[in-house]
């Protein structure tokens, strides 16, 4: 990689050999390359006058009236306060005349800026240093009364996508090179404005989340060419591949087609196009419009926000297999017999979406030949589920890739018998093993959640509070802070795990103390002066006196098969 010199801003090409140096022979001469040093790196939005890396070779008195070196000068003078002589940036510090260093540059980018020291943000349409997320429109709307409404165009970008998850530390400065904050004193208002988990936000492993769920971050954004929307994901999911400009849209179905060579999620399939009112159409005939299971856009994934964060791993799920037919794999269906033609079908994809557990994903998909299927009506992402006798969700769910006698379509409430699996095939399965995760079951209308502590394990989406480390020990997994009528108070969560894999859940519910936030309330909570009480900490749990109702709050955990994983579920409601 190249590096540009804080004080001389000369550029000088550096290996990642830990020390020493070493002459890279090319047609040319022999040029000295030298082990990669501390460096900064800048990120930021292309404008007008950027300045090139054949730019910075020349007379530098020529280009500094442009934009573009202004804005290096910058990021360098912040760099050499901040202590660093070497900065990285992606305007002059690539030679994007050269197709393969270009090639190697995207490839290796996420891994710079992971590397760097630290990495200033530069957002050029902040006027001021109030927020490092949300701006006026422009200066005269710079006042309270108007507020901050827009989203700052940095974030509307696909390559800051890695820019803002990559960097261990990320600090925003507005347009004049003020301090704005960090990454983590805005991280909730980043994660509500991008769709970026928290999770992701604070460096946690992207390979544990599911791949509709990182997809989705995708929306909304926007790249100067169409194949940058795929180009920029590669390494979210540590994926290497061709750069080919001029491919447009297949770049992104190229993506899909090696994320799927490397894991059975099968979340990748779990996108829709937008809504419309045509939900029966008569036999889908030979004029109907067909697609595959890969997604030709990004902005497909826009629903997949409801899927949930982390994925199950099946040991007997098989591997999907491209071929030249087309994608083969295993899947969960049945006939869909209110079309007479016998060829439309409704088909399961193994990944939980929305907050009611056990509901699954389906896709509905029409026979052309033999076994050969095509995906159609593909606005709808479909809610799967098994039914008790009484008409509700049987909340223990279903093994997707077991038959099954009905399962319903539980939007439409409507049932779907003889659900057989079709292309069965062995493969071997390469997610992780999470463990047992707090799933609140839905609250009543007089209770509510405000806020969870740590935020990073908490699915909003299907409202699973999911550990990723399972500790011996007795442990505490996370808080909960709930509004029960007009009173605020916490449900502490937890398990003590034995040798032998054997858990026990806990829970504690008690009084919100308004001084101190969730989190410090949440490290606060002494285990030790717990259990050594005469009522020590288990399963069940009543709060007395809550609200100015007076009325009592009871919690309860209960071990449960979802699906065939086992899952702590978390019932909350008032006593009698």
């Amino acid at each position: 990689m190249r590096l540009l010199h804080t004080t001389s801003l000369s550029i000088t090409q550096f290996t990642e050999r830990k020390s020493g140096a070493i002459l890279v022979h090319n047609e040319w001469d022999a040029v000295p390359e030298y082990a990669v040093p501390r460096y900064a790196i800048l990120s930021h939005t292309w404008e007008e006058e950027e300045v090139q890396f054949q730019d910075m070779q020349g007379d530098l008195s020529k280009i500094e009236n442009l934009k573009g070196y202004r804005k290096i000068q910058g990021s360098c003078r912040r760099a050499k306060e901040d202590g660093f002589d070497w900065i990285w940036i992606d305007t002059c510090c690539i030679d994007k005349t050269s197709s393969a260093e270009l090639s190697e540059a995207i490839n290796s980018m996420f891994k710079w800026y992971r590397n760097s020291a630290t990495c200033y943000v530069y957002l050029s349409d902040a006027p001021s240093t109030r927020h490092a997320v949300f701006v006026a429109a422009n200066d005269e709307e710079e006042d309270e009364e108007q507020g901050l409404r827009y989203l700052a165009r940095w974030y509307s970008r696909g390559w800051t996508l890695q820019e803002l998850i990559a960097p261990s530390s990320v600090h925003f400065f507005d347009r004049r090179w003020r301090y704005i904050g960090t990454r983590e004193d805005f991280i909730h208002d980043i994660s509500r404005g991008t769709g970026i988990d928290i999770y992701a936000l604070r460096g946690g492993d992207l390979s544990r989340m599911t791949v509709a769920r990182r997809l989705t971050w995708l929306n909304k954004r926007q790249t100067t060419r169409v194949e940058d929307m795929a180009y920029c994901m590669l390494r979210i999911f540590d994926i290497n591949m061709p750069l080919l400009y001029g491919e447009g849209t297949r770049a992104f179905m190229r993506l899909q087609e090696e994320i799927i060579k490397t894991t059975e999620d099968q979340s990748i399939f779990a996108w829709a196009g937008p809504n419309t009112l045509d939900y029966y159409r008569e036999d889908y005939g030979d004029t109907f419009e067909r697609s595959g299971l890969v997604a030709d856009s990004a902005s497909l994934f826009a629903k997949s926000a409801a899927v949930a964060m982390f994925p199950w791993p099946r040991s007997s799920r098989p591997h999907p297999d491209i071929t030249r037919q087309g994608l083969r794999l295993h899947l969960l269906m049945c006939q869909d017999v209110s079309y007479q033609s016998g060829k439309v079908f409704l088909a399961v994809l193994d990944c939980q979406i929305g907050n009611i557990p056990g509901v699954f994903a389906g896709i509905r998909l029409r026979r052309i030949s033999n076994n050969r299927f095509v995906r159609i009506d593909t606005s709808r992402l479909f809610q799967i589920a098994r039914y008790s006798p009484a008409g509700e969700v049987l909340m223990e769910g279903f093994d997707p890739v077991e038959d099954q006698e009905e399962l319903w379509d539980h939007e439409m409430k409507y049932p779907y018998q003889d659900w057989r699996i079709k292309e069965v095939y062995i493969a071997q399965s390469l997610l992780l093993t999470l463990p047992r995760g707090f799933w609140i079951l839905p609250l009543g209308q007089a209770i509510s959640i405000r806020d969870v502590y740590p935020p990073q394990i908490w699915d909003v989406a299907t409202n699973i509070l999911q550990p990723l480390e399972k500790t011996l020990g007795f442990a505490k997994t996370g808080a909960i802070q709930l509004l029960v009528k007009d009173e605020r108070i916490v449900l502490i969560l937890g398990a003590s795990v034995a040798y032998g894999d054997i858990e026990r859940p806990w829970c504690k519910l008690c009084k919100y103390e308004g001084e101190n936030s969730l989190a410090s309330m949440f490290s606060k909570f002494e285990l030790e002066s717990q259990l050594g009480t005469k009522k020590r900490l288990g399963a069940t749990h009543i709060l007395e006196d809550v609200g100015s109702e007076r009325v009592g709050v009871e919690v309860s955990v209960t071990k449960k098969l979802v699906s065939s994983t086992e899952m702590y579920f978390v019932q909350i409601g008032l006593t009698p």
